[in-house]
């Protein structure tokens, strides 16, 4: 986990000092002075929208690739167990997603989905069915 980790981070740096360091710049004398430039231009742009809704994005990404290879091996966890024909698997899948999707659906609802503007918004928008 650790070596993983380190590639991670590894990544991470160079991605976001090669995004954001301006085309003009000369080549670092040492690999240590390279990561303090790349680490100084990560602390002034990272506070832009910009950089935030970028940052948030590879954050959820992440998650997204963590949560499904979780899924996967306590798939493979629960197969060694149980002898099971694989259309039940496909049966189970189908549940396990469906259900995750209602329970997050309903927290989202419950927790960002309610504004006093939109209760009485219509549910069809027709004007994109026009635009389309």
């Amino acid at each position: 986990w650790c070596a993983l980790a380190t590639v991670v981070l590894g990544v991470t740096l160079v991605g976001l000092a090669g995004s954001l360091q301006a085309e003009d710049v000369t080549k670092p004398a040492s690999v240590l002075e390279g990561a303090k430039n790349a680490a100084v231009i990560m602390s002034r742009v990272a506070s832009t929208p910009d950089a935030i809704s970028t940052m948030i994005g590879v954050f959820l990404i992440a998650g997204a690739q963590i949560f499904t290879a979780t899924q996967f091996v306590l798939e493979e966890f629960i197969l060694e167990k149980y002898a099971l024909e694989p259309l039940r698997v496909v049966g189970w899948e189908g549940i396990f997603g469906f259900t995750f999707t209602v329970l997050g659906m309903l927290v989202l609802h419950l927790a960002i989905g309610r504004t006093p503007e939109d209760c009485y918004l219509e549910f069809v928008d027709y004007d994109q069915y026009r635009r389309i």
